[in-house]
């Protein structure tokens, strides 16, 4: 198998199998990963100049959806918590019974 150095430096617009150097796609497929690539940097590009570099976007931002869903979350974490502590006192409750048949040693 011939050498090719270090796969993540290479300049080709071929995709290669890293293992054994193949060409894996026609160069249609790597003219589309490059392009997405490409439509992904804009977006990028301006999350960062907003948030990072001029400050005009807060770096986090909290919907009334997401403020919901954490409410809801907490609600049913509650009402199972309830569930296990009832679960335990009606464990608890029948550990206490005795079974029929304990005082004669008939179990």
């Amino acid at each position: 198998m011939e050498d090719f150095g270090n796969s993540f430096e290479e300049d080709s617009q071929d995709l290669l199998v890293l293992d054994t150097k193949e060409i894996t796609a026609p160069h249609g497929a790597a003219d589309a990963v490059f392009r997405a690539h490409k439509v992904g940097q804009v977006p990028f590009d301006n999350f960062v100049r907003e948030r990072l570099v001029e400050r005009t976007k807060p770096t986090e931002t909290s919907s009334k959806s997401s403020v919901n869903m954490l409410q809801n979350l907490r609600q049913k974490g509650k009402q199972h918590m309830q569930t296990l502590k009832n679960d335990v006192d009606l464990l608890s409750a029948l550990r206490r019974v005795p079974e029929p048949g304990w005082e004669t040693g008939n179990l």
